[in-house]
């Protein structure tokens, strides 16, 4: 897919990435915070939910997080992102449909070409591939040059991540190649089902 000039991404993912911070602690919240170009602080804040601007800002914000959190805390930080654009209105109705229906984490992953569309423009698409029960392959391709870098690429491992807090199983997602020049990133989720209760 030809790489886009005008990398953008939706206002209400930037969003729920600030308020995402806050599960980084208060501390290194505000750290973040004020890290942050005053000018992109504050587009972010003033856009509404629908608005879509620049992937620098989404990058800066990406950047911040891996500096002061590290790779863990950069997955925590995305997955909360993640798990907060779900909530709302609707969020009962979601959690009774999951505890009724137990859903493996394939049903949640199809769904990843579909959402990064309506996130991001201008970043490329992504495909998902089921090469055996327990691992997920989702491949990045036409990604926007500025997403390779360790702070972004990590934090959407967490994003991937966040489907194990939707559903009865434990795993983990890493990205296991990137290709700068042909625009392209691959992850791999691997997961086993909870036995325990624990994760």
């Amino acid at each position: 897919m030809p790489y886009s000039p005008e990398p953008l991404v939706r206002g209400s993912h930037l969003k729920e990435d600030l308020r995402a911070l806050e599960a980084l602690g208060t501390g290194p919240a505000a750290r973040i915070r004020a890290s942050l170009k005053p000018d992109s602080l504050r587009a972010i804040e003033e856009a509404t939910r629908i608005d879509y601007l620049p992937l620098a800002y989404n990058i800066e914000m990406a950047d911040a997080v891996y500096a002061q959190a590290s790779g863990a805390g950069s997955r925590l930080w995305a997955r909360t992102s993640l798990l907060s654009s779900l909530g709302g209105l609707f969020q009962p109705l979601f959690e009774a449909a999951t505890a009724l229906f137990h859903p493996a984490p394939p049903l949640f992953y199809k769904y990843i070409p579909r959402g990064w569309l309506l996130s991001y423009r201008g970043c490329g698409e992504f495909s998902v591939e089921e090469p055996s029960p327990g691992r997920t392959i989702l491949i990045g391709n036409g990604l926007a040059p500025a997403m390779f870098c360790d702070s972004y690429l990590t934090a959407v491992c967490g994003t991937f991540e966040a489907v194990f807090s939707l559903t009865e199983f434990a795993g983990a997602a890493n990205c296991v190649s990137r290709d700068k020049d042909r625009l392209s990133a691959t992850w791999e989720a691997e997961w086993r089902p909870l036995t325990d209760g624990s994760r």
